[in-house]
């Protein structure tokens, strides 16, 4: 798979939508779930200190106007933000 064929044992993107690397005893380095963008799907948990940043449009990737955040003390703020800039607006 690659030069560090020892590392990694394989990825499988699994039925969930969860792309997951393993290691050669089948425990999970790493996994998208663990790493939210822009997007939620089911089964996903968004943790504390994560945030969501939604896109301009649709084929524009670019920070939008709104980001979800689960604050480390466990409230989840929406905040809308001053777009083009990610300056954020008092929260939701």
């Amino acid at each position: 798979m690659t030069s560090q064929g020892d590392k990694y044992r394989g990825a499988a993107m699994l039925d969930a939508g969860n792309f997951v690397l393993a290691s050669p005893a089948g425990v999970n380095l790493w996994q998208s779930f663990d790493q939210p963008t822009d997007r939620m799907l089911p089964t996903q948990d968004l943790n504390q200190g994560g945030h969501l940043i939604a896109p301009y449009l649709e084929k524009n990737y670019s920070a939008g106007r709104f980001m979800f955040i689960l604050q480390p003390d466990g409230n989840l703020l929406l905040y809308t933000t001053n777009y083009p800039s990610t300056t954020t607006y008092s929260p939701y």
